[in-house]
């Protein structure tokens, strides 16, 4: 029997991949997308699973039986509740797909879908509960219940693209804040003498706590706070770019498509609350004791950071990271590579270029051929070229 189930081990897999896991329903839009059919499914499945329990009362099973709206409502609460352990799972979520081996585009897709279902689960529970009669504002649940309410709206408002676009750290900052103030008041709405609904509330509590707690200690220790000097950044500009040469503190293994993400807190106040990932443009076989950034300024903190710069205000800054953050992506067992960047893109391509290179040498990859498209859009984009000769410089001093 065995000779006829490894045939079937091996094809299945392929067949998922290739025809429900690769293929798209909905390509990539300013908006929405992209949608594969294995996302579509998963989505639907996690939709139907909450409104069987939503519209099938809780009796035993031999009984089941339609919910009324206002049964609906209570289990609706219930639900809400149980979705928003997602939401607070952490308030950084490249360290939780970090420690749970989840890329970043997955808990990001968890984070989002928890989100609009806990939305609309209050926003049943919500007219529910107006169907029952009118709230009496005097009441301190129910004027919990009316602000919770409106942060919730007010946090799918400030969701919309203009808002992010205008400032994205003002914009997840403020996320932040208004998902604990609005916990806090589902906390105050909820009865306090019923402990089964404010189980959630605690469990939120902890789990927030226990990854705040685990996600600083871990940026303490690898940035030494008190066993080494904190890490210093030598900065400089070039025509429209920002070269960050930063001297670590301690050692730090970068594989290729990893990224760190950066505090300079001695800019201004605001900045100390804003981090940035960024990406080493070379790629080494050891640990790093200096890590070589190319920054493009557009606005914000990097902005900020080429006109101090300029004008010598501040040269040799403090600064803090975390990670490396970012999955190890293999990319060995390829015959033909192909790399596409434009302007200040390639400065993500090269760690892997320089991987691919020192591979080869070493007979440890099997590309034979590799090819690189950089397309460069103005004259400013040349100024990466002294770059380029430097990681080539150093992969083969580590080769």
């Amino acid at each position: 029997m065995l000779p006829l189930f490894v045939p079937l081990v091996t094809h299945v897999p392929l067949f998922v991949l290739k025809h429900v896991t690769c293929p798209y329903l909905l390509h990539r839009h300013r908006i929405l997308g992209p949608w594969t059919r294995a996302g579509v499914l998963i989505q639907l499945a996690y939709l139907a699973v909450n409104l069987f329990y939503i519209l099938i009362v809780e009796v035993p099973w031999d009984s089941l039986r339609a919910a009324t709206f206002s049964d609906a409502g209570r289990q609706a609460s219930a639900l809400a509740e149980l979705n928003m352990i997602h939401l607070f799972a952490g308030p950084y979520l490249a360290f939780l797909a970090d420690r749970f081996g989840f890329s970043l585009k997955t808990i990001r897709s968890i984070h989002r879908s928890a989100g609009w279902m806990t939305s609309a689960l209050v926003l049943l529970y919500t007219m529910a509960a107006l169907s029952d009669g009118p709230l009496p504002l005097g009441v301190p649940q129910n004027l919990f219940a009316v602000i919770a309410a409106s942060l919730l709206c007010l946090l799918l408002v400030f969701l919309f693209l203009l808002f992010r676009y205008l400032s994205y750290e003002l914009f997840i900052r403020s996320h932040q804040a208004l998902a604990l103030i609005f916990i806090y008041t589902v906390w105050r709405h909820l009865p306090s003498d019923n402990f089964s609904l404010c189980v959630y509330i605690y469990i939120y509590t902890v789990i927030f706590a226990s990854i705040s707690f685990l996600q600083s200690g871990a940026v303490i220790v690898q940035n030494g706070v008190f066993r080494h000097h904190l890490s210093r950044a030598m900065i400089s500009h070039d025509s429209r770019a920002v070269k960050m040469h930063i001297h670590l503190s301690k050692p730090l293994y970068l594989d290729a498509g990893q990224y760190i993400n950066l505090w300079i807190p001695s800019i201004s106040f605001w900045p100390f609350l804003q981090s940035h990932p960024f990406t080493d443009v070379s790629w080494a076989v050891t640990e790093y004791d200096i890590l070589d950034l190319l920054i493009e300024p557009r606005r914000g903190l990097m902005r900020e950071l080429l006109c101090h710069t300029k004008k010598g205000h501040i040269v040799n800054p403090i600064i803090m990271f975390s990670g490396p953050h970012g999955p190890n992506v293999s990319i060995v067992d390829y015959d033909s590579i192909l790399m596409v960047a434009s302007g200040f893109g390639i400065a993500a391509v090269l760690p892997h270029l320089g991987k691919l290179v020192y591979g080869y040498d070493t007979r440890v990859v099997r590309a034979c051929r590799i090819h690189l498209v950089w397309q460069i859009e103005n004259k400013g984009s040349v100024c990466i070229t002294p770059v380029i000769l430097h990681m080539q410089y150093r992969v083969k001093k580590v080769g």
